[in-house]
């Protein structure tokens, strides 16, 4: 028969393996969640990357004809969408 300072002692192992699941839950969420800010931050590199290239493009005069700059921007764009 359990006492019941028997039963608080197996009360507080209940509660103390609870919290360690939940921990191990937390960590796992934790880690899945940096792994998407990784992949944020390195789509948001490549766009300031494509928005510095089209930023670089406007303000070089080497374009003579507006059918230059648009082959220049069509290239630019190509290469964005294979990223």
């Amino acid at each position: 028969m359990l006492t019941k300072k028997d039963r608080k002692i197996l009360n507080q192992k209940s509660m103390i393996h609870n919290r360690d699941i939940l921990i191990r839950d937390m960590e796992e969420q934790a880690k899945v969640l940096h792994e998407e800010n990784k992949d944020l931050r390195f789509e948001n590199e490549e766009l300031r990357d494509l928005i510095k290239k089209f930023d670089e493009l406007s303000k070089t005069q080497q374009y003579g004809s507006v059918k230059n700059l648009q082959n220049k921007i069509k290239s630019i764009l190509m290469t964005a969408k294979s990223i």
